[in-house]
């Protein structure tokens, strides 16, 4: 199933009659080209149903088979008496065709009156979704305001209590459909445009979610299983983040395999050149020109190849994901609906706003009822990932000590290859003007002494792109963090959903840490 790409819906209420047909034509076009760019992806849109812009959207994605998912200010019985005669009837239908209707929790602290309920619907709204649908005239956002301006400023500009104070540049889309109220006299043109807080990030972000959902497809492929995108409404909201981490995972440990093989590779292929240069430098084989150039080649198609499959990249993005929707399943199982992607530290939100809107757009549904028990879950993420770090800090630094021997053993053989030759060349020299096969021994030195030191240099590069020691370093700082956040459990259980929230936060800027200098160490073609 993956992750659903969430358009959410605002819009004025009050419509010119002779306005809605080129409206419909105007939403039904952008909700179209959505599904154009995501084929492999689940539609979701979050709309509050409320009369005029809400109505018209809802109808347009029931009938290109969106699933609707309607957060509401109030209760359904309350928010029944807001609307009369047709706009009732119309209200029933579209209830009844919704796969999800809850009360919008509210986000900012608690005011009386309707008012508030309607923003935090807005709020709700335009916080769980990829990409806001407003129907829109444009005009400005009042300060504390609960209409269509004041969505389209939540999802552009934050502007709300709580907000965070450094926010990325890649979280706010809007396609306005510029759309009169009934009491204007514009003229405007009925159209369409996208407003983005950094030109680009939409595309960015849908590109990458999609995908994700792609490849999730081909993994079910491969395993024969049949999709499960019918099933989406039924799952709920903890099954659907356990999916995407299982999808995660072992797709991101499909990238790795295929990453460290990549790496032994085009190690292989420089020590290779290498080889067939000195055989024609040294050795005067003439057609070891023809063998470098077929070499260099397939060298450079296999870089190619490696580049286009971007293993190495899904590997952490899809690790990170992974990690991220493990983490907000803990707290989903306690009941706690906070997204952990507002744990993103700055460089995170930059580098992967797609997860952090996953993290989201996975939360859409109401509220989450507790499935574990405090002690359930300290045993299962605090006491599990305690023993996993320290088995990892054991397992990595065996690695390192291991990759440091191979290294150090290279270098040996590279200073007793230049000593060896150092000897024979002063000592015996009509030894080393000899020759084998045709070929001087002197020659057959300069190629082994050459072929050990390139062999002994990307080993050293091979190794170290696989940062055994950050790796071993981070493990027991991690496992520290797990045995700390043990020890505060213990000492006062009763405040077990702050000590989880901390957790959560320490491993999320952790995961960015890893991600950061896992970046570093991607494929390169050396020569």
């Amino acid at each position: 199933m993956g992750i659903p790409v969430v358009i959410g819906v605002t819009g004025h209420r009050n419509l010119r009659e002779a306005d809605l047909p080129q409206l419909k034509a105007v939403v039904r076009e952008e909700l179209e080209k959505l599904q154009r760019s995501c084929p492999h992806s689940r539609f979701v849109m979050l709309n509050s149903l409320a009369a005029g812009a809400d109505t018209i959207c809802a109808q347009e994605a029931l009938s290109l088979g969106m699933e609707l998912v309607c957060p509401l200010p109030m209760e359904i019985d309350e928010y029944r008496k807001t609307f009369a005669g047709p706009d009732l009837e119309v209200f029933e239908h579209l209830i009844e065709q919704a796969s999800d209707v809850f009360i919008a929790p509210a986000t900012e602290p608690f005011m009386e009156g309707r008012d508030f309920r309607y923003r935090e619907a807005g709020l709700y709204v335009a916080l769980h979704s990829h990409v806001l649908l407003a129907l829109w005239d444009g005009k400005p956002a009042t300060p504390g305001g609960c209409g269509t301006a004041e969505v389209v400023s939540f999802m552009l500009d934050g502007g709300y209590i709580g907000a965070p104070t450094f926010d990325s540049l890649g979280d706010g889309a809007v396609i306005q459909v510029v759309t009169p109220r009934a009491s204007s006299t514009d003229t405007a043109d009925i159209h369409a445009q996208l407003i983005e807080e950094q030109p680009g990030s939409l595309s960015e972000i849908l590109s990458r979610t999609e995908t994700f959902n792609r490849d999730c497809e081909l993994l079910d492929k491969k395993e024969g299983k049949a999709k499960t995108r019918e099933e989406g409404p039924k799952r709920t909201c903890r099954e659907r983040m356990r999916e995407v981490y299982d999808k995660a995972d072992r797709i991101s440990m499909h990238c790795q395999t295929r990453y460290l093989r990549t790496l032994g590779s085009l190690s292989l292929f420089c020590v290779l050149l290498v080889l067939a240069f000195l055989l024609y430098d040294e050795a005067e084989l003439r057609w070891m020109l023809v063998v470098y150039g077929v070499v260099i080649s397939a060298y450079a198609i296999f870089y190619w190849l490696v580049l286009r499959g971007r293993y190495h990249e899904k590997y952490i993005q899809y690790r990170v994901l992974a990690e991220t929707m493990r983490v907000q399943d803990h707290l989903a199982s306690l009941g706690i609906l906070a997204s952990v992607g507002d744990d993103f530290t700055w460089t995170q939100r930059h580098d992967i706003t797609w997860i952090r809107k996953a993290s989201r757009v996975l939360l859409v549904g109401g509220a989450i009822p507790a499935t574990m028990t405090a002690d359930q879950v300290k045993e299962l993420w605090i006491d599990d990932q305690s023993a996993y770090h320290r088995h990892a800090l054991e397992r990595d630094s065996g690695k390192l000590r291991v990759s440091n021997r191979v290294t150090q053993a290279m270098i040996v053989g590279t200073v007793a290859s230049f000593l060896a030759i150092i000897v024979l060349e002063y000592c015996f020299p009509a030894v080393m003007s000899s020759s084998f096969a045709g070929i001087s021994f002197r020659a057959w030195a300069k190629i082994v002494w050459g072929c050990l030191s390139v062999v002994a240099l990307f080993v050293a590069g091979y190794y170290g792109r696989l940062s055994f020691e950050r790796k071993a370093f981070d493990h027991e700082k991690m496992a520290m963090l797990f045995e700390s956040a043990a020890q505060r459990y213990d000492c006062n259980p009763g405040e077990y959903e702050l000590v989880f929230r901390e957790l959560a936060r320490e491993e999320i800027i952790e995961n960015g840490n890893w991600m950061s200098y896992c970046k570093e160490n991607r494929p390169t073609f050396n020569l």
